[in-house]
């Protein structure tokens, strides 16, 4: 556990790991955690994490688990209204398995880069609170997020979700927008379903529309 006044940094400014351990918590009261990008990120290599910034700041995360090989399982992670970056070396999962919120913040980044971000199903999804989303797996894992909206109440804006050939499941306690009003793509994968419980996916016209590359799709509201 490591908590400060302040902020967290990573001192080298570099991609060297920063922590070594099993479950790790790490709390900064006025300050962030880390810094945007490959070098300000603060380098890991745990089992699961814990974070919190209770002044707003952002939290930046890069798990390079070069030992525990088993990805990094959330259990919560805090900015308030920062913005939250985290990176896996392999997979991001919900070590609680359960349906309370696993990340909160403005900008949501999530990248794994040869497993899943989440997992099929309620109690295998990335529980959410954030602004707008952005979520990659290059190796083809699947993206499994469920925007629960309990603090910004905007429902989720998509930046980009591409999952390549993996599976897509999206699911809002409000509305999916496209916050780009463009006709640029926004979701890739094969299979994908979308589930906005009380508000709309995307909105008429080409430009408000939800832009996909997939092969399948499901949509409720």
């Amino acid at each position: 556990e490591i908590a400060s006044a302040a902020s967290i940094t990573d001192f080298g400014a570099d991609a060297l790991i920063n922590v070594t351990g099993t479950s790790l918590t790490l709390t900064a009261a006025t300050g962030a955690i880390g810094a945007t990008g490959t070098n300000g990120q603060i380098e890991t290599d745990v089992t699961s994490f814990t974070a919190a910034t209770p002044g707003n700041g952002g939290i930046f995360v890069n798990e390079l688990d070069s030992t525990t090989t088993n990805g990094i399982a959330l259990n919560t992670v805090n900015a308030g209204t920062g913005n939250v970056e985290i990176i896996s070396a392999r997979s991001i999962s919900d070590n609680n398995l359960d349906a309370l919120i696993n990340v909160t913040g403005g900008s949501l980044t999530l990248r794994a880069t040869t497993g899943a971000i989440g997992a099929s199903g309620t109690a295998g999804q990335l529980e959410t609170d954030a602004v707008s989303l952005s979520a990659a797996t290059p190796g083809n894992g699947g993206i499994f997020i469920n925007e629960l909206d309990t603090t910004t109440l905007d429902g989720i804006a998509i930046l980009l979700l591409d999952a390549g050939t993996g599976a897509i499941e999206l699911a809002s306690a409000r509305g999916i927008v496209d916050p780009g009003n463009d006709q640029v793509v926004d979701i890739r994968g094969v299979s994908l379903s979308l589930t906005a419980a009380t508000g709309a996916i995307g909105a008429t016209g080409l430009n408000a529309s939800i832009d996909t590359d997939v092969t399948s799709l499901r949509a409720a509201t």
